[in-house]
């Protein structure tokens, strides 16, 4: 009663998008590069882990907008039933890193505040038990828009585990 899993690299087709759509991403895309070389150059904590996941998400946008989007497809077959998990890597990357960038970016806003507010920054654990729930809350969101339709979350707990 072994199940075989078989993972094949497949190449995902990517309709157009409009050319004002296109320039004003590519825009966007420049900006969040120049300023994640920024951050990540000249800051240190958080402010760079907001530069790393600017950089990171540039890269995966500009291989999406190149059509160099690829797809893992992994296979899982057991005796009963065969079923197919398509991974988008491009777009999880892309995804990834605009989460990363998400955290960091609510940290260093969360710690101005505080530092304008009471006049000290919020403690390691805080910021620490913050990430983490801003993580898990931002992979569900992930885990919601690709997996949902395929595989339960039940599932890919235990699969993790």
């Amino acid at each position: 009663m072994e199940s075989l899993v078989h993972v094949e690299p497949a190449l995902e087709a990517i309709p157009p998008i409009h050319p004002v759509f296109n320039t004003a991403i590519w825009l966007i895309a420049i900006y969040a590069t120049v300023l994640g070389v920024k951050l990540f150059i000249k800051t240190k904590g958080d402010s760079r882990g907001l530069g790393i996941g600017l950089l990171i998400a540039v890269f995966g946008l500009a291989g999406i907008a190149g059509g160099w989007e690829y797809a893992l497809k992994i296979v899982s077959r057991n005796p009963d039933e065969s079923s197919t998990l398509s991974v988008p890597i491009l777009r999880t990357i892309m995804e990834l890193g605009l989460l990363t960038a998400l955290v960091s970016f609510t940290l260093v806003m969360l710690s101005n505040f505080f530092l304008a507010m009471k006049g000290s920054d919020v403690i390691r654990l805080q910021k620490a038990l913050l990430r983490f729930g801003l993580w898990i809350l931002g992979l569900s969101v992930i885990y919601q828009v690709h997996f949902a339709d395929q595989y339960s979350i039940k599932t890919i707990v235990i699969g993790i585990s």
